[in-house]
């Protein structure tokens, strides 16, 4: 870079935190930073993403997973990050939100083509959530709750989700060691309402102010940063400046060896990664 533009990059960053330095002091601890395998197993990981063989293999290697989370016509929470549901064929048989769980179900398992042994395509969060509140009882869960829908969620399905969120982190026990990042206020918003026992991060698609403003007006936990080329410039003093205001920032999707070495000793709270062999680029 040169001097021109390492100086336009230090100007930038030096207005987040002045930002920042719009709320109040609330200097909250930072944790560990702890790494989260994208999707539940990565981009290259054996199995398919977000289903539980992915989630189970991503927390045994990291500090627990990222999955996406989608509605059904029936209020049933699936894991699944795009917003149409595909058959054994590949062709699509609807939006998650308009159909019943049988038609779900009904497509959940495909057939190898060359074993022919059934593979997991779609799965319940509730039947997540039973096999890792036994297997991984110190892992962290963070649960990207979808707003990209075939048309816009309602806050009605919002309050939905967020009620039976609740439900399902008290029924197995998971108070604590769940995450959720939304851009669906009315998620937020009903999640923080009844103290579901998570934290909740507003998501950030590469700016910091508006998702900082937000979170502080929802009483979040923090903002979930987008971190690429295109994004407010991050750095140490940013981190630094969100926890001492009282935010955690998770920063995703980071799977260079460059963006490894750059993002880990900013220690945000929470990084998500596609990379199985993330802590090996780490610096010592």
């Amino acid at each position: 870079m040169s001097v021109a533009g390492r100086a336009a990059a230090a100007v930038l960053v030096l207005a987040a935190c002045e930002k920042i330095d719009y709320l109040p002091p609330n200097p909250v601890a930072p944790w560990p930073t702890r790494v989260l395998m994208h999707r539940g197993g990565g981009s290259d990981g054996p199995y398919l993403p977000n289903t539980l063989p992915a989630v189970e293999w991503g927390a045994s290697i990291l500090d627990g997973v990222e999955i996406d989370i989608q509605l059904s016509a029936d209020g049933t929470l699936w894991l699944g990050h795009d917003n149409e549901v595909l058959g054994c064929d590949g062709q699509g048989v609807g939006c998650f939100q308009d159909l019943h769980d049988g038609e779900i179900e009904a497509v959940a398992y495909c057939d190898d083509p060359s074993s022919g042994a059934p593979v997991q395509h779609y799965v319940r969060l509730a039947e997540v959530f039973a096999a890792i509140s036994v297997e991984f009882p110190d892992s962290l869960f963070s649960l990207d709750i979808k707003g990209q829908y075939c048309r816009s969620v309602g806050r009605d399905e919002a309050e939905a989700m967020a009620d039976e969120l609740d439900r399902l982190v008290l029924a197995n026990g998971m108070g604590g060691r769940v995450a959720v990042e939304s851009e669906q206020r009315a998620f937020l918003e009903r999640v923080v309402e009844k103290s579901t026992p998570v934290f909740t991060f507003v998501n950030a698609l590469g700016d910091i102010d508006g998702p900082l403003t937000a979170a502080s007006n929802l009483g979040a936990t923090g903002i979930s940063f987008k971190y690429d080329p295109s994004s407010e410039p991050l750095d140490a003093s940013v981190v630094e400046g969100l926890h001492r205001v009282g935010y955690r920032i998770i920063v995703w999707t980071i799977n260079t060896p460059e963006d490894i070495a750059k993002v880990w000793p900013m220690q945000p709270d929470v990084i998500e990664t596609d990379s199985a062999d993330f802590m090996s680029h780490v610096p010592q």
